[in-house]
């Protein structure tokens, strides 16, 4: 477009300069009056005969650049057409995908909300007592069975006689008699507030005051193992310790951090603190203890059931020889009276056949 504008305006400058020079040349012939009037026709007539030309010609030559400039201007119609309907398009998109945003935002704003509701519900419940008992006695008690059978543990037991005090959970171990048992009480705690007291002052930086709450803690800790000792611990009806089971690593990681507790509850209170994965670990040792001791008694009873095979044996080798003894008697009593019978052959042999008695006939 700019180059045949620059062409139309380079023509229209020719042009207008041969008019301007002819032009120039007519007026300058007029004034210096030509004796000749034919001549000043003749002049004339080329004159006017040239600038039709010179229009003709800028006309014949104007035409394309007319057809050019509204066929440009048709491109630039369709062009700014297409222009505001790809512009409408991308408007639209724009507006699709915002709505899409938003409402994936509103969405969110939901879940969190309901995440809220069951934070604040999970928060309540856990502040609740009764409802931390029985989430860490849940979780003790699917350890339990997913380490030991059955018969090898019990829940809810009165470990100890003449006492109503009941354990959340007990493993059964052999007794030092034969068929006796002994009970290891294993009890869960979860002390909340001081563990979220500690966690708040971690981490708002607290030194002291986080100082001050693990001192809460360890305190918490050993008041609980008191009571597990003073309720659950009676040898030889229990062993002399229990186990006090914290349902969270990071509880016991707190617990293991301050120093000398873990030896004073072994020490003070026969009570020994585990995590899930120190249980975990504990429970898989008593797994093998308790193969070990099915082996063990086992192999006993192997050697019982050979020793009886072997005194049954004894008596069969003493039967076998009573048996042979008295084949060789019945023996030497058969070859006795085999020869007693040769004898009596051949005397026998020696006496003549008696005739043969005639009957009453006559005939012999």
């Amino acid at each position: 477009m700019t180059e045949t504008i620059t062409l139309l305006v380079a023509l229209a400058a020719c042009v207008a300069a041969i008019l301007a020079a002819v032009l120039a040349a007519v007026a300058a012939f007029r004034g210096r009056g030509p004796a000749d009037p034919g001549i000043a026709r003749t002049i004339e007539e080329k004159t006017d005969a040239l600038r039709r030309d010179q229009l003709s010609q800028l006309t014949s030559q104007l035409q394309p650049i007319r057809d050019d400039l509204g066929r440009l201007g048709g491109e630039v119609a369709s062009s700014k057409a297409e222009q505001r309907e790809s512009l409408a398009k991308q408007q639209q998109a724009l507006a699709d995908q915002i709505g899409k945003r938003l409402e994936q935002v509103q969405r969110g704003l939901g879940e969190m909300q309901t995440l809220a509701q069951d934070v604040g519900g999970l928060k309540r419940a856990l502040t609740n007592v009764k409802t931390r008992g029985v989430l860490g006695e849940a979780q003790l008690g699917a350890l339990l069975a997913q380490y030991l059978a059955p018969g090898q543990y019990e829940a809810n037991v009165r470990v100890k006689p003449r006492s109503n005090d009941v354990v959340e959970y007990a493993v059964r171990l052999p007794g030092a008699d034969e068929g006796g048992q002994v009970w290891l009480p294993i009890d869960a705690k979860f002390p909340i507030e001081d563990y979220q007291k500690l966690a708040d002052r971690l981490e708002a930086n607290d030194a002291a005051g986080a100082e001050e709450a693990a001192k809460a803690l360890e305190a918490r800790l050993l008041g609980e193992a008191r009571t597990i000792r003073d309720k659950y611990v009676s040898p030889p009806d229990t062993t002399d310790f229990a186990i006090m089971f914290l349902p969270f690593e990071g509880l016991f990681a707190e617990a293991l951090r301050r120093p000398g507790l873990l030896e004073r509850l072994q020490r003070d209170h026969k009570v020994t603190m585990v995590g899930p994965t120190t249980l975990t670990a504990f429970l898989n040792s008593l797994q093998m203890g308790f193969r070990t001791l099915a082996i063990s008694r086992q192999s006993g009873e192997v050697l019982r059931l050979l020793g009886t095979v072997k005194a049954e044996f004894e008596k069969f080798g003493e039967a076998l020889g009573a048996a042979q003894k008295k084949i060789e008697e019945a023996g030497k009593k058969l070859e006795a009276v085999s020869h007693r019978k040769d004898m009596m052959e051949r005397r026998l042999s020696r006496i003549e056949a008696a005739p043969p008695a005639a009957d009453e006939d006559g005939e012999t």
